[in-house]
Formats: structure tokens, C-alpha cells, sequence
């Protein structure tokens, strides 16, 4: 938000311009999916969170495209509306009108046909997917107006996620959210707004 990523510096790690990116001893690789499975590969760490078994394998990719069309827009509208003077006037101005109604259908979705009636996105056991869905819906959870009371099963996952120590640690990082936020407005006013 702050531009960073717009840098030369930053430029020539990753030109998407997008966070995060990795370079692996000149192996450039961007998008935080793409990467988490490249490490869990390449090290031969974590296959734990992503089971080489071929159905779990594919009930954890299947989540992904959920994932990134419509929880992360959705809940991402979602923290907009919620924090309008952080982001610059284009994005507070497009597509927000019905965003509450847009977030009840995205976590119903989330419940009933991913979650369903089983511990975790992918079954028994915690994997990259799980990973990736509780930390948007933390944020959500933490940081906007979206209420999970009506969510029992959303609830209770993201306790069951939390339990994992890695995740609880992540999750109260991010407890700082309005401090940062603070921090950023201040910045903003120096050069003018949101955006510059």
C-alpha cells in the first residue's frame, strides 16, 4: 500500500509487482499458492499439509479456485468497505454496493459445499487449503463488520485451526491491523490520500 512493491527493487524480483515473491537461489517465483507448493516440493517439507495421496491432493486443489474468485474478492470488498480511506478512490468506488449480501453467500457457500460436515476443507487434517481459508476469514472475522454468529461450522473450523500453533501466532500477528492502518493514514496525509 505504501508503494514498495512499484520499486526497482522490487521490480526485478518479482515485475507482477504482486507480494509475495521468492527467489530461490535465482529461482523467481511469485503468488503465495504457487510458492507454498513449490517449497512443500522442492524441500520435501510439509507434505503433511498437502497429501501426496492423488484424492486429497485433489480435494485441496479444488478449493483453491473457490479460493481466489470468491472468498479472497469477496471478503477482500468485505475489509474495503470497512476501511474505504486506505485504498485509493477506484477501488472503494467499484462493486461495493452489495457487498454484504455478497459476503452471507460466500461464507453459506463456503459451509455447505466445502466445509460440509467434515473437520477440515479436505477431511481429517489440516492442509495448505485450510491454510489459506482461515487466514481471510480471520482477517474478515477480526478486522470488519462480518458477523460469524450465524456461521456455527465457521466457527468452530477456524477454532480447530487455530489449535495449530503456526496459525494462532499468524492470526494474533495480525491482531495489529489497526495500529498498521493508523500508521498508514498518517502516511497518507503526508502525500495527499490513498494512492499517491
Amino acid at each position: 500500500m505504501r508503494g514498495e512493491t512499484r520499486q526497482p527493487e522490487y521490480t526485478k524480483i518479482n515485475p507482477a509487482q504482486t507480494v509475495p515473491a521468492i527467489d530461490d537461489n535465482g529461482f523467481i517465483l511469485g503468488e503465495s499458492e504457487a510458492i507454498v507448493r513449490y517449497l512443500i516440493n522442492s524441500r520435501k517439507v510439509g507434505e503433511e499439509f498437502y497429501p501426496s495421496d492423488p484424492k486429497i491432493r485433489a480435494q485441496v486443489d479444488k478449493y483453491f479456485p473457490f479460493h481466489h474468485n470468491t472468498i479472497r474478492p469477496v471478503l477482500l470488498k468485505n475489509f474495503i468497505a470497512n476501511y474505504k480511506d486506505l485504498f485509493p478512490p477506484e477501488m472503494v468506488e467499484t462493486g461495493l454496493e452489495n457487498y454484504k449480501e455478497e459476503v452471507k453467500n460466500c461464507l453459506k457457500q463456503f459451509e455447505e459445499l466445502y466445509l460440509k460436515d467434515q473437520k477440515y476443507l479436505a477431511g481429517e487434517k489440516l492442509t495448505i487449503a485450510d491454510i489459506f481459508a482461515v487466514m481471510e476469514l480471520t482477517l474478515a472475522a477480526d478486522h470488519t463488520d462480518c458477523d460469524l454468529k450465524d456461521y456455527v461450522k465457521i466457527e468452530a473450523y477456524i477454532g480447530r485451526c487455530l489449535e495449530n500453533q503456526v496459525l494462532k501466532e499468524a492470526s494474533d500477528m495480525a491482531k495489529d491491523l489497526p495500529k498498521i492502518a493508523e500508521e498508514l493514514r498518517e502516511e497518507y496525509k503526508q502525500y495527499g490520500g490513498a494512492g499517491h
